[in-house]
């Protein structure tokens, strides 16, 4: 990846691990095996400070993989530019990865810069399993420049990893590997709002602890 990440707090990263049923979200059944995790859901958000047109600033990487590290298969957000399959400026892209290497990429039909002054961006990573397929998609996305975005396919992309579930998922990865990758000075903040976890037998789980990653570490303006 091309993009520099910012570290997290790391308190509030070590507390979220710590929480119980959250170093895996997995809960465990009443006879101590674990459960089946199946799906996956973070809010996010963003608040643009003044973005900068003519440098296409501010620029975000998320990140979100359905395994513990990054040596295989994870999923980008790119907001307010593209990376693939050439660089160029606003709108919103998600991407597949295996490791180092690009596998799939989809855009936005809105591909128009971020431009209001004290904006908030929000919007909702999902991680779901079905027969061995993983599917990322982005959706119940909200911003002033944009309008509403997601939830319509085109934000979407899947992989066969031949998975039975998600129970390998970390919300560490998303936490320590997304960030402001381009001109953090015009970020106000990045903040997970909700972790959201759903197992095989219906149970839904959810922990709301906004956690702000710091984003005032990039000096390019």
């Amino acid at each position: 990846m091309n993009y520099r990440r910012l570290k997290a707090n790391t308190f509030l990263v070590a507390m979220i691990t710590l929480m119980p049923g959250t170093t895996n979200l997995m809960p465990r059944t009443t006879n101590g095996e674990e459960t089946t995790l199946v799906r996956v859901e973070e809010d996010w958000e963003v608040e643009v400070g003044e973005p900068e047109l003519s440098k296409n600033a501010p620029q975000v990487s998320m990140v979100m993989s359905p395994l513990p590290d990054l040596t295989s298969y994870y999923f980008i957000f790119d907001l307010n530019f593209h990376s693939l399959p050439n660089y160029s400026e606003g709108g919103a892209q998600v991407q597949l990865w295996d490791a180092n290497e690009p596998l799939d990429f989809r855009n936005s039909p809105l591909t128009s810069p971020l431009d209001q002054d004290a904006e908030t961006l929000r919007w909702t990573q999902k991680l779901s399993l079905q027969n061995g397929i993983v599917t990322f998609e982005i959706d119940q996305g909200t911003s002033t420049s944009w309008g509403d975005f997601g939830g319509q396919g085109y934000l979407k992309t899947t992989v066969s990893t031949g998975q039975t579930n998600l129970n390998d998922y970390r919300p560490t990865i998303s936490l320590i590997d997304s960030g402001i990758g381009y001109a953090g000075n015009r970020v106000v903040s990045l903040k997970l709002l909700r972790l959201k976890w759903v197992t095989s037998s219906g149970e839904v789980h959810e922990i709301h602890a906004p956690i702000d990653i710091d984003s005032d570490l990039d000096p390019w303006d």
